[in-house]
């Protein structure tokens, strides 16, 4: 049923129709002769049929079952006897209903009818089980013996050939709807019926009305007759005057106020169709009048729902519509007009977002149906519930076969059409969507799609690379619709075009070639016009794109920040969000490798809080935590340690995230602390990746140096590190020479400087300035140790070389060794040249002092 489509504004109305298309309904009214005043009791009709052969084995099989059963004759006008069957005898409706609910759903019948029944109290039952009046003549009516219910029995001829009481309702509908089908079928007056119109309802026999009745009823019948001739001619205002004459009447027989009602109802329909909203509402009220005097199954009902699901439909009461055809398909499965059902009901399932429910139904529809008259709809209709389930590769699967069957969309829905080619954007396959959307430009340039097709060939083109034709239908879109709400949106997109593409040959001629060729300006003035709204987030991503597409990685940063402080969430700000994260690591790798630590840990605190931390990438995220150990923020360069060590479990990660904590146990002086750590990782927890184990001797050394003093130690370790290849910054020499030196090896400290000095001439990034004035420095020690003054001028003078200008002490320093050393090979012109130098500079008594000591030493 339709009970999951219950929702919305229209709930009560839903819930009404619901039952009523769900659920077999009566009117029950007493009945009983005049004077009736026994208590009545509640049957129930269970089924009719026109052969007594028929009763009897459904009765037989009734009272198999433990059920009490009886029929009435009755005679239907033109059809001859029917019979109908009645089953039990209860004291309330309420528990006659809930038998039959049991009868049916144990199928010994397949509806129902709860039947209000009394005995005239002047009547009498028999036991040969007719009805006798007190002067004992046999009456009108007639009644069956019912006996203690239930008393299962075989029925016997005379048995079954019992009258069972007359109930509310003179004539059976089932029956009454047959003579109906047939006479449709032969026409009205020998005439053939109209396509879409109603079926004849059987005019009212006279029997057993009072013959001074009779003419005024014979005249009745006649103006529903000239009333069908004028529906026939389709002059409906005029055959619906008529009948209204005859539903004013007080009172006719059931079947004549039947027809005629049918009838205007089909009046009302056709003449609603022309327009008129408020005659197809009282269409369907009285199609709802209808269903309810003539229950399901009955012959023509079929076309009653027709028109009520058309009607509704039409009215955009899409709810109820789709209930009047799902009660069609499922009570009238050989109706001509089930195929209509079928996919009708798929579409308004799909209209009202049953996307599931709506495939289906075109599924059952296209398995009955593969060539009908609406196969080509359902294959493009299934595509786009598929679709719009964002199940792509089905959706896929099915515009692709329609496309191959039918290729011209001049029947198709615009909407399917738009649903299509968003599709085939979707999915990637940008040139069949530019196909799609230029054919449907071309054909429907003004409907309200018209625009939407331009401008998804714009995105098309762009998105297959065919820039200049992007650039072109982004201008035809701005010159067709200059007020548009999307002009922005395309000049906003030629200028995203001018920062992804510049340097497309564009016609000067075109309005919009500024927006290409500055699309900073662009923004900045878009940026001005919209202050407030998610219009400035999407203008500040792109402006950070347009930025660091300029590489002005920085200002980028800078847009990108102020997009998440002014709109924390939302899709610009998703966007924004990640390309901050990879300007994050450009920023921090940038700074890292250049060693300026104060900038990556500025980045670091403009990215805390805002979940801008890159901890999925480990390598930036421990250069982060390096940076701030480098800068002195000891504490935050612990955070990143600790936060890393949650993420990463593996070994090798591990260790390096232990190396960095050893690191910062020496910053924090807690020497002890590192050493063991560090010992650890080259022990037990060593790693095997070979960069890292070097990382971690160098530490160790360093630490036994200039700590603990310890050179024994340090210099084994320096030596594996140099023994171990691979790249080797120079400060590792340096550390290295130096130790030695402090262990009275200089000759050995030599062979290192001037190892130094040859993998710098091969690898001169790895030496900053200060890193080879030392080298050079050291180098100028350990010859004058082996007194080697010459060798070690020399050396002194290249360290000056690499030392600034601004460094004074350490260029007073170089300039004093460089004298002393003159002194000692008594070259006194030299000395006194380099002493001056120091004494010149000098800031006090100290320097003057010490120069003219070390000169008179060294005079003969």
């Amino acid at each position: 049923m339709v009970d999951d489509m219950i929702k919305g504004p229209w709930v009560n109305r839903n819930k009404a129709l619901a039952l009523l298309f769900s659920f077999f309904c009566f009117w029950i009214l007493p009945i009983g002769g005049a004077g009736a005043k026994s208590a009545p009791y509640y049957s129930i009709h269970g089924a009719s049929y026109q052969t007594i052969e028929r009763v009897e084995r459904h009765i037989e099989s009734l009272q198999e079952k433990g059920y009490e059963a009886v029929y009435e004759r009755v005679e239907v006008p033109g059809q001859g006897n029917w019979y109908r069957i009645y089953i039990g005898r209860y004291d309330n409706k309420d528990a006659a209903q809930q038998a039959a609910e049991n009868l049916k759903a144990g199928k010994l019948i397949s509806g129902f009818r709860i039947r209000r029944v009394m005995l005239p109290a002047e009547m009498a039952i028999t036991s040969s089980n007719k009805a006798v009046s007190p002067e004992g003549k046999l009456s009108d009516t007639s009644f069956p013996v019912i006996e203690p219910f239930p008393i299962p029995r075989k029925p016997t001829k005379a048995r079954t050939e019992n009258i069972a009481p007359r109930t509310d309702i003179q004539s059976d509908t089932a029956a009454q709807w047959s003579v109906a089908a047939r006479q449709a079928g032969e026409g009205i007056a020998g005439q053939g019926r109209q396509p879409g119109s109603p079926p004849a309802v059987p005019v009212a026999s006279s029997t057993g009305q009072n013959k001074t009745d009779l003419p005024a009823r014979q005249e009745e019948e006649s103006v529903l007759n000239v009333a069908r001739s004028e529906f026939k001619a389709q002059r409906y205002d005029r055959a619906l005057a008529m009948l209204q004459s005859i539903l004013n009447q007080p009172s006719q027989p059931e079947k004549l106020r039947g027809q005629a009602l049918r009838l205007a109802a089909d009046c009302q329909y056709f003449l609603g169709l022309k327009g008129d909203s408020k005659f197809l509402l009282t269409a369907v009220d009285q199609y709802r009048t209808l269903l309810i005097s003539y229950p399901d199954p009955a012959a023509g009902n079929d076309l009653v729902y027709y028109h009520l699901a058309k009607s509704s439909e039409k009215l955009s009461f899409l709810y109820e519509s789709a209930g009047a055809w799902d009660r069609l398909i499922s009570t009238y499965p050989n109706s001509e007009y089930l195929p209509e059902a079928m996919f009708k009901l798929g579409s308004l399932l799909s209209q009202t977002g049953k996307y599931n429910r709506a495939i289906e139904r075109l599924l059952a529809y296209l398995k009955k149906n593969p060539t009908g008259e609406y196969a080509k709809a359902a294959h493009f209709l299934i595509g786009d519930c598929y679709h719009l389930l964002h199940k792509g590769e089905f959706a896929g699967q099915w515009y692709d076969e329609a496309l191959k069957k039918w290729p011209f969309f001049h029947d198709i829905p615009a909407k399917t059409i738009m649903n299509m080619g968003n599709h085939y954007f979707t999915a990637g396959q940008f040139s069949s969507s530019l196909q799609i959307f230029s054919l449907y430009h071309n054909l429907f340039p003004a409907d309200e799609f018209g625009k939407t097709s331009l401008f998804m060939m714009a995105r098309n083109a762009e998105a297959m690379g065919q820039t200049a034709m992007a650039l072109r239908l982004y201008s035809l879109f701005i010159e067709k619709y200059p007020q548009d709400s999307e002009a922005e949106t395309c000049l906003l997109a030629i200028a995203a075009l001018g920062v992804a593409k510049p340097g497309i040959k564009f016609p000067f001629q075109v309005l919009p070639i500024a927006a290409y060729q500055s699309p900073l300006n662009v923004f900045n003035s878009l940026l001005a016009k919209n202050p407030g709204g998610e219009r400035v987030a999407a203008l500040l991503l792109l402006k950070g794109d347009a930025l660091v597409k300029q590489n002005l990685i920085r200002e980028g940063f800078g847009a990108y920040q102020s997009l998440l402080s002014q709109f924390p969430r939302g899709k610009s700000s998703d966007e924004g969000r990640k390309k901050l994260k990879l300007q994050i690591r450009s920023l921090v790798n940038e700074g890292y490798e250049k060693g300026d630590y104060l900038a990556v840990a500025d980045i670091y605190f403009q990215s805390q809080g805002k979940n801008l931390i890159p901890w999925d990438d480990f390598a930036t995220a421990i250069k982060i935590g390096n940076s701030l150990l480098a800068t002195g923020l000891y504490d935050e360069a612990s955070e990143i340690c600790g936060s890393l060590k949650k993420i990463y479990l593996d070994r090798e990660r591990e260790n390096v995230i232990t190396l960095a904590s050893a690191k910062i146990d020496i910053a924090k002086n807690r020497d002890d602390a590192a050493e063991e750590k560090l010992s650890v990782l080259l022990t037990v927890g060593g790693s095997k990746d070979q960069v890292l184990r070097n990382d971690i001797k160098i530490t160790l050394a360093d630490l036994y140096y200039y700590k603990k003093g310890l050179l024994a130690k340090a210099n084994p370790l320096y030596a594996e590190v140099l023994l171990a290849g691979g790249e080797v910054q120079g400060a590792v020499y340096r550390n290295y020479g130096r130790s030695l030196q402090g262990a009275k090896v200089s000759d050995k400290a030599i062979v290192i400087y001037l190892k130094a000095l040859k993998d710098y001439e091969q690898h001169p990034k790895r030496y900053p300035a200060d890193i080879l004035a030392d080298i050079y420095g050291g180098l100028g020690d350990a010859y004058y140790d082996l007194k080697r003054y010459q060798e070690g001028i020399e050396a002194y003078r290249q360290a000056l070389t690499h030392v600034g200008e601004g460094n004074a002490d350490v260029r007073r320093w170089l300039t004093y060794m460089i004298g002393k050393g003159s002194a000692h090979l008594k070259d006194f012109v030299g000395a006194e040249k380099s002493f001056a130098q120091v004494k010149a500079n000098a800031v006090g008594e100290f320097w003057p002092k010490v120069a003219d000591y070390v000169l008179e030493r060294s005079r003969p």
